[in-house]
């Protein structure tokens, strides 16, 4: 009996087990229809997952080119800050314009156009064996093909002060004239040399104007310096003759006529420099330079101390901008007489602003200038003063010069840059009928880079000169030019 109820006991236990087992999967199988037609989207919610996919992409997008751009601007500081350290200037750091039109001069090694690289990366450069010396020469080779409707005595330069007021003969070019001339062509050698925390850099150019006036090459050196850097205060410290420090090489309007514009308030002199960047983009000059070219109408011009020389420069992105004072010691002695002195100043504010109105950026350059005293400071060398023999004394000579030129981009390789100059002198009562009074001098030109290194060109020039008597003489010059840089 008790083994019969085990037995029962077991088979009841297994019924319920398999009961069990076939309620949950009648129940599994119930549910699942119920559960796939849940787990099946709609369009609907198929376009907004995606939609959300799509923000949270863009999202990323956004802030990674948030971080380029904050990498970038960094990456800018980091140049600006490496640039106040060492001088260097990536700005101008190749020797053509980001459009490709060639610079009107080649040789522009100021601290404005120069990127002060010593080593491997400084292009065009090669290394001297066994030194620490890397050498780079270079230069240019040009044709002016110029023909003058008038008279004028300089030949291969615009000069408005060689044109005749009176008296011009046919050798002068009163029937016109035309000339060829290769003079404006140019040779230069450059050597930068690290030294400890240092660089020295030597600088020698020449060209074939030695006679200004004509078109027959004559050798002529332009610059023949030596600098170095990070010397007296951090400073740049400049011993040799290059352009004065009033000069504004990067506010000179392009040009193809090899003189340039009669504005131009500075010249290739020997000197002492002094340069220091005070704050980012600005620098700070000081120097002293040769008296040697002081003009003095009447009497011999006689020399005691240099000029000097204080001038600031403050370049950006949007614009380069100069000013510089100048203060002369003019001394002269008429027939080894008495020793009369004076002294003369001026200054000169500058620069070119980028103007962005079409694909091509624009630029509009200016130049104000003003002498008492130091009119042989501009480019075409204007008397400083002038000998009153009634009184044996010295009376100064003032100078007013305004500049205003326009450059307009029409490609990345042709461009046309317009300019207007005058020039007004105060005469002095002393002064011949014959003393210069006032200069003019305008021109357009169209210019093509065919490559980087070629340059073509056509413009045209009017220019005109008055004298203290109120005779004045004209001519316009129509000018070809070929220039291949090397």
């Amino acid at each position: 009996m008790k083994d019969n109820h085990t037995l029962l006991y077991f088979i009841s236990i297994l019924y319920i087990g398999f009961s069990t087992q076939a309620i949950a999967q009648d129940a599994t199988l119930s549910s699942k229809p119920a559960d796939q037609s849940t787990d099946q989207p709609t369009l609907a919610t198929k376009t907004k997952a995606l939609q959300q996919v799509i923000d949270k992409q863009q999202r990323q997008l956004d802030a990674q080119q948030s971080q380029i751009d904050t990498q970038n601007n960094n990456l800018r500081r980091f140049r600006r800050q490496l640039h106040d350290l060492s001088g260097e200037d990536e700005k101008h750091a190749t020797t053509r314009s980001d459009d490709g039109i060639l610079p009107r001069r080649n040789d522009l090694q100021t601290d404005r156009r120069d990127n002060d690289q010593t080593g491997k990366n400084w292009q065009g450069s090669f290394a001297v064996k066994g030194t620490d010396t890397r050498v780079k020469i270079g230069g240019f080779l040009e044709l002016d093909v110029i023909r003058d409707n008038s008279a004028i005595r300089s030949k291969g330069q615009f000069i408005p002060t060689s044109i005749p007021s009176r008296n011009s003969t046919k050798s002068d070019g009163s029937e016109g004239q035309t000339n060829f001339s290769v003079s404006p062509s140019r040779l230069f050698i450059e050597t930068r040399t690290p030294n400890q925390h240092r660089r020295i850099k030597t600088f020698f150019s020449i060209d074939m104007y030695g006679n200004e006036l004509g078109v027959e090459p004559e050798l002529r050196m332009r610059q023949a310096y030596v600098e170095l850097n990070n010397s007296l205060l951090g400073g740049k410290l400049l011993i040799g003759q290059a352009w004065s420090t009033t000069m504004d090489l990067e506010g000179t309007p392009d040009v193809l006529d090899f003189r340039g514009v009669d504005n131009m308030f500075g010249n290739l002199k020997p000197q002492i420099r002094w340069t220091r960047n005070i704050a980012r983009g600005i620098n700070f000059m000081l120097a002293a330079e040769t008296p040697s070219n002081h003009i003095i109408e009447g009497a011999d011009s006689l020399t005691r101390f240099p000029d000097g020389v204080i001038a600031s420069t403050w370049d950006s992105d949007a614009f380069n901008l100069m000013l510089s004072f100048i203060v002369t010691d003019l001394r002269a002695s008429f027939n080894n007489g008495a020793v009369v002195s004076a002294i003369g100043y001026g200054g000169s504010l500058s620069g070119k602003i980028k103007v962005p109105i079409s694909t091509y950026t624009d630029e509009f350059m200016f130049a104000l200038s003003f002498s008492y005293g130091a009119g042989s400071q501009y480019q075409n060398a204007h008397a400083d003063a002038v000998y009153d023999p009634v009184n044996a004394d010295l009376d100064l000579i003032s100078n007013y010069g305004v500049t205003l030129a326009y450059a307009h981009r029409w490609t990345g390789r042709l461009k046309s840059t317009i300019t207007y100059c005058c020039i007004e002198i105060d005469n002095q009562e002393a002064q011949a009928a014959t003393a210069l009074k006032d200069t003019e001098y305008s021109s357009g030109n169209l210019v093509w880079s065919a490559n980087e290194r070629w340059l073509l060109g056509i413009e045209g020039i009017s220019g005109k000169r008055s004298d203290n008597d109120g005779e004045t003489g004209t001519n316009f010059r129509t000018q070809l030019t070929s220039r291949l840089r090397f």
